[in-house]
């Protein structure tokens, strides 16, 4: 995992058009973007289902990107990836072989219910796809936000796959 400094994060925010919400609004670093509106994906969870299950749907989402990074929008990294070389760090990238490791720790978020402590956010290294793993997931459902219409079209069929159950929200804007 490599570590990515504040500066850096701002840059790759500011490329892909994420906005960041400023403190005042005392909503915690919540990330928004109207360029990620062209296809919202919104795969329905249950506290019930399997860890497998869970799995494979992470798996799916993270097939689509070889690189992806893991940004807090509340506390540190290290409440989420618990490495302490991860102290003061603003987001983190995950590699392809790193991917499987960062999926355990999601899971586990579930199992411990410490989701809320950070809701993490998942950003796609492309910039492509926003998707937010905070604590609504397994109430009002996962939400992956595209910017590419494709990759969102490649997502679907492979949920379609999976069995997955899931909502699909259009923008031609």
């Amino acid at each position: 995992m490599k570590p990515i400094s504040q500066q850096e994060f701002e840059n790759f925010l500011g490329i892909n058009k994420i906005s960041i919400a400023p403190n005042e609004e005392k909503i915690g670093r919540q990330l928004s973007s109207e360029w990620h509106n062209k296809r919202t994906i919104v795969i329905h969870l249950l506290d019930s289902d399997t860890d497998d299950y869970i799995f494979q749907v992470l798996q799916v989402l993270f097939n689509l990107e070889r690189e992806w990074l893991v940004f807090p929008r509340y506390g540190s990294l290290e409440k989420i990836i618990k490495t302490p070389l991860l102290t003061n760090v603003c987001a983190v990238a995950v590699l392809s072989d790193e991917l499987r490791e960062l999926i355990n720790v999601l899971i586990s978020m579930k199992i411990e219910r410490t989701i809320i402590d950070s809701d993490p956010y998942i950003l796609a290294g492309s910039g492509d796809i926003i998707a937010a793993w905070d604590h609504h997931v397994f109430s009002d459902g996962f939400t992956i936000s595209f910017s590419n219409v494709e990759k969102s079209t490649l997502f679907i069929s492979a949920l379609n796959q999976v069995g997955t159950e899931f909502d699909v929200v259009y923008s031609d804007t």
